[in-house]
């Protein structure tokens, strides 16, 4: 059929189900993972709150005004709230 994927995997309705699951659907035991991530998220977010009420970016107050370093600990936050969106989904099958 012509404009039809070969492969069933990258079918849309399988492709929805397998962003759904993300990476846990390999049943993959990520709980220090997902700790990692979570704390630098944190951190991340103490850091916002602080720019936020002081002033005082303690990122750019300890490594430097976007230099190299700082610049891939903005990036490597921006990708742990990335990774934390899929926590949702996971979130709400536990609960069901």
């Amino acid at each position: 059929k012509k404009g039809k994927c070969r492969l069933p995997f990258f079918q849309p309705a399988n492709l929805f189900a397998v962003i759904r699951v993300g990476m846990h659907g390999m049943d993959m035991n990520s709980k220090g993972l997902d700790y990692t991530i979570l704390t630098i998220a944190i951190i991340g977010a103490i850091n916002w709150g602080l720019i936020g009420f002081f002033r005082l970016d303690l990122v750019a107050f300890l490594f430097g005004d976007m230099t190299l370093l700082s610049r891939i600990i903005y990036a490597a936050v921006g990708i742990c709230g990335l990774y934390l969106i899929s926590m949702f989904g996971r979130v709400r099958d536990i609960a069901e």
